[in-house]
């Protein structure tokens, strides 16, 4: 048993150093932060960018494939040099990438590969972190190329031309929960090996799926935000709106009793030309008095002073 712990311990004194150089570099100078001790709440998942390619224009008007500067040739002892397709240089593991030189642009892959940190608690800055993390990588690339053309030769104006990964995610809810044998395939995500991770073709729709799957774990938390609004908007609203009900009916109020008025008062306009008409006017000389083109006649007002005095008499 004693024998058994001995060698325990000797292994772990071997292998745990290997794990903490493997570890992010985030992960090691913020660990509170990333919730490996101390903070759990904060979400986080790792990203990595497999088998990253960038390819920049490149001329070989002034390229070496084998360079004479001897002051040059001894930090680069371990880089491979050789022709591919016969009109190709590839140079392997120089500065930590493997660089292809073709006929007008020239392809770098990055042969160590980091897992980054992407934090999950605000949704809003999951892609600019994906940004960043590509920008990064661009810069990084560019830097090697600068330094390569420094000693082989060749000119660059750096424009990117073509970018291409398989972006790895992992340490997430859904993605932890596939079995890790379980292999599939699709046009936008992957799972090709024994791994504990899954692949998309595109950093954008890598960020795209972990904002989604942030927005669903946040989702009940929106529901209350979204009811709490709805209830403050309604507290606010009712009694304006109950004052402005109040103020609606009374105005139709008003204006039904005014278009009563005017249909009792059109009504009464008819009988008294309905009145009219029963009576003949008195003849002047044999002729019939003419209306008047606006109001009434001095007879017509006779008339109704008349009709008026028969109608009090009777009650």
């Amino acid at each position: 048993m004693k024998k058994e712990q001995s060698i325990k311990k000797h292994i772990e004194k071997i292998i745990n150093p290997i794990f903490q150089a493997a570890l992010p570099k985030e992960l090691k100078q913020n660990r509170m932060s990333v919730g490996v001790q101390g903070n759990k709440e904060r979400k986080y998942c790792l990203y990595q960018p497999h088998n990253l390619r960038l390819y920049f224009d490149f001329s070989k008007q002034t390229f070496n494939p084998q360079t004479d500067l001897k002051s040059s040739v001894q930090p680069l002892l371990r880089v491979e040099h050789k022709i591919k397709n016969k009109i190709e240089n590839e140079y392997n593991n120089f500065l930590g990438y493997r660089i292809t030189v073709k006929q007008t642009q020239v392809e770098l892959i990055d042969l160590n590969p980091r897992w980054y940190v992407i934090y999950l608690d605000k949704i809003d800055l999951i892609k600019e972190q994906f940004l960043s993390r590509m920008d990064r990588k661009i810069k990084e690339n560019k830097k090697a190329l600068n330094k390569f053309i420094k000693i082989y030769g060749g000119s660059s104006k750096l424009n990117l031309l073509n970018m291409r990964s398989e972006n790895k995610v992992m340490n997430e809810d859904a993605i932890d929960l596939i079995p890790i044998k379980m292999k599939f395939r699709s046009e936008a995500v992957k799972k090709v090996y024994n791994e504990k991770n899954v692949e998309f073709p595109d950093p954008i729709l890598a960020s795209n799926y972990l904002t989604t799957r942030a927005v669903e774990n946040k989702a009940d938390k929106i529901t209350d935000g979204i009811n709490s609004i709805h209830t403050t908007i309604s507290d606010k609203l009712t009694p304006v709106l109950n004052k402005l009900t109040a103020q609606i009916e009374l105005h139709l109020e008003v204006q039904r009793n005014t278009l009563i008025n005017t249909q009792e008062s059109i009504k009464t306009q008819k009988d008294i030309q309905n009145l009219m008409k029963s009576f003949n006017p008195p003849k002047i000389k044999g002729k019939p008095v003419r209306k008047r083109k606006y109001g009434l006649s001095n007879w017509e007002l006779r008339i109704i002073q008349e009709e008026a005095r028969k109608f009090w008499s009777n009650d």
